[in-house]
C-alpha cells in the first residue's frame, strides 16, 4: 500500500514547526518499518531513533550463544521464535562479512542497518 502525498503538518498555516521523532525496531532481522515507516517519517521530517539495532545482542554472537539474559530474558524468544530459520542465516552472514573486514559484528550489523555501504574499518567505533 502506498503512501498518499499530503501537505507537511508544520507546512500548514499558523502553526509553529513541529520537532518530533519516531523509536521504531531498526535491525536486520526486522526490516519492515523499511516500506511504510522510514519512508513516512522521511517525508514528514520525523526523526527515527532506532530501538534494538543489535537486535537483543542476535546480531553480535553466534545464534547459539547462551548467557543469563538469553536465558531469561521472554522477549527474546517471543521476537524471535517464529523466524529462526531466517534470522539464523542473517546472524551467519553477518559473521562472515565482518571477518575479512576486522570490524566486530556489532559494528557491521550498526552499519548494514544504518544502510551505510563501504570499508567498514573507515568509522571505528568502540564496541
Amino acid at each position: 500500500m502506498a503512501i498518499r502525498p499530503r501537505p507537511r503538518i508544520a507546512e500548514r498555516p499558523r502553526l509553529d514547526p513541529v520537532s518530533s521523532a519516531c523509536r521504531t525496531s531498526s535491525t536486520l532481522l526486522y526490516r519492515e518499518e523499511e516500506r511504510e515507516m522510514l519512508p513516512l517519517c522521511a517525508a514528514e521530517g520525523i526523526g527515527v531513533i532506532p530501538w534494538s539495532p543489535q537486535a537483543r545482542g542476535k546480531l553480535s554472537r553466534d545464534w547459539d550463544y547462551t548467557s543469563i539474559r538469553t536465558e531469561t530474558d521472554e522477549a527474546i524468544t517471543r521476537l524471535f521464535a517464529k523466524t529462526e530459520e531466517a534470522d539464523r542465516k542473517v546472524v551467519n552472514r553477518v559473521a562472515v562479512v565482518a571477518k575479512p573486514v576486522a570490524s566486530s559484528r556489532a559494528q557491521v550489523a550498526l552499519r548494514l542497518a544504518a544502510g551505510k555501504a563501504g570499508d567498514h574499518r573507515a568509522d571505528r567505533r568502540r564496541d
